[in-house]
């Protein structure tokens, strides 16, 4: 509740496709339901989000960034269409303190 989002109602007053800004000021979600996917929703949504929030975080620099999963190719897209560019990646490392056995 506290994250900037934008978000578009059906008819119905449902969602139908919503975006979150998160903390660091990068689009962390974004999520169009599939019927309405391939209608430019996803991407409106994201640009509005962008560019009535992210400018709050990057201290005036004009920049801002996506959080996209290596894997989801058609988010990967819709970053293309919106002029961005890779720019790095990120990996976790997931360890389990609780299998690691007393500290020496």
């Amino acid at each position: 509740m506290l994250l900037p989002s934008v978000a578009v109602r059906l008819a119905d007053d449902t969602l139908g496709a919503w975006g979150f800004i998160a903390l660091d000021g990068t689009l962390s979600t974004l999520h169009c339901e599939e019927p309405y996917r391939g209608r430019g929703i996803a991407k409106a949504v994201a640009t509005r989000a962008l560019r009535d929030f992210a400018s709050r975080f990057d201290g005036g620099g004009g920049w801002c960034a996506a959080d996209v999963s290596v894997g989801n190719v058609q988010s990967q897209g819709l970053c293309r269409r919106l002029g961005g560019k890779l720019a790095w990646k990120i990996s976790w490392t997931i360890i389990d303190f609780d299998s690691l056995g007393e500290p020496i």
